[in-house]
């Protein structure tokens, strides 16, 4: 995890993101391509984001299983 956590902080510290969803997709591929993942859910949260919120958030999810039967579906068709 510890190499996980570095590359998120890398990319986290060295990149600008107009869009949350960018920044949560791009930190889901990094943890995803580890081959020791099978599952991971990503949520990161913008304080003050919006006015008259106090907050906004976004998950994401994970699943090797999924990902390796979606790629076998697309084979075949």
């Amino acid at each position: 995890y510890k190499t996980i956590t570095k590359r998120v902080i890398e990319h986290v510290e060295g990149g600008r993101f107009l869009l949350l969803e960018k920044l949560v997709a791009d930190v889901l591929n990094i943890c995803s391509q580890a081959p020791e993942i099978v599952f991971s859910r990503v949520t990161i949260d913008k304080p003050h984001a919006l006015r008259f919120a106090d907050s906004v958030s976004l998950t994401l999810e994970y699943e090797a299983e999924a990902v390796n039967t979606l790629r076998h579906l697309e084979k075949v068709s």
